[in-house]
């Protein structure tokens, strides 16, 4: 099969890896992939079997309805991949400090706050009945409660080769990771992990990872931390930090966001913090520290295997597959 994955925002952080990703796992599947970043009268053929369409900003709305209405008018099977919740965000979940999720209400949407934007608007509105793929369950429940008909959950897939455990020697200080990659402070947790610095003991290390870490380096990150924090304060459509610090043997502990509460289990391989609060956090690092060298290898185990057949490239690829079948079936 031939795939062209349409990403017009290019330099954002995890829409980017997710569209390599996928790429990489088509190919090794021994299907043709492109990936194009450009309009629509710039690409040679459209001759695919299926287009993904992934996000957009409104600088280059125009140019995403554009090559839309190109896939229609020529018959072109499509799908669009949903990486945030556009002008949905009435609809989106937003972890308050001791509260847990609280549902923002439309009445009092704080455009500021929610990020909303009235140039997706009218994409929005035009693409109700197309084949919508979005990553998480409570994803899926958000954009059927928006209007949406046609909805498919495909998680993300990484590389399971790349991030992959490496044996690194454990000493008697607990190695906590917190890494965030696009900046938002107000949104990403930052305020949550510096309060974790300030109140960790002697016993507890703190590393952080900015987004001038190459990709390349994370997995030894992960790898060289007992437990790797995911602290964002709003509702993530997925959080690629997740998986990729099981898939290196590392526990997880996360707010109940994202994919984080479809695959984090209490004790297992990490632990999910449902209030929100950093004291809470805490009181999870210090459970992982008081644990034992025999049980803390039970976790990271049980971590690099919570991941390695749902969320490789491989298992997403197969996925789209089977949605490229399904979808040239009713087009």
């Amino acid at each position: 099969m031939r795939f062209l994955q349409v990403h017009l925002s290019m330099h954002r952080g995890g829409a980017h890896s997710a569209v390599r990703y996928l790429k990489n796992g088509l190919m090794s599947l021994g299907h043709h992939c492109d990936i194009s970043s450009d309009r629509p009268d710039r690409i040679p053929s459209l001759d695919y079997d299926l287009v993904i369409f992934h996000s957009f900003s409104p600088e280059n709305a125009k140019t995403y309805s554009d090559f839309l209405d190109t896939c229609r008018r020529n018959g072109i099977p499509r799908v669009i991949v949903m990486h945030d919740y556009w002008s949905l965000c009435h609809q989106t979940n937003m972890v308050m400090v001791g509260k847990g999720l609280v549902r923002c209400e439309e009445d009092r949407c704080d455009i500021r706050r929610c990020g909303w934007n009235g140039a997706k608007q009218p994409i929005i509105e035009g693409i109700r009945d197309e084949h919508i793929v979005c990553f998480t369950d409570v994803a899926a429940r958000i954009f059927r409660d928006g209007g949406f008909s046609r909805i498919h959950v495909i998680p993300h897939g990484i590389d399971t080769s790349l991030f992959s455990p490496f044996d690194t020697p454990r000493g008697d200080v607990l190695k906590v990771f917190f890494t965030n990659a696009w900046g938002k402070k107000d949104i990403k947790g930052y305020r949550h992990w510096e309060w974790v610095k300030k109140n960790a003991s002697g016993g507890i290390y703190c590393v952080q990872a900015m987004g001038s870490t190459r990709i390349e380096d994370m997995p030894n990150l992960y790898s060289a931390a007992d437990v790797t924090l995911f602290l964002s304060l709003w509702e993530e459509t997925f959080g690629l930090t997740v998986i990729e610090s099981l898939a290196c043997g590392t526990p997880v502990i996360s707010y109940p966001i994202g994919i984080a509460p479809e695959i984090i289990e209490n004790g297992v391989n990490g632990f999910l913090v449902r209030d929100s609060n950093p004291r809470t956090v805490m009181s999870h690092i210090e459970t992982i520290m008081g644990m034992t060298s025999d049980a803390r290898g039970e976790m990271r185990f049980n971590s690099r295997k919570s991941v390695e057949s749902r969320f490789s490239t491989r298992a997403e690829a197969e996925r789209y597959i089977s949605l490229a079948r399904i979808i040239r079936g009713v087009t």
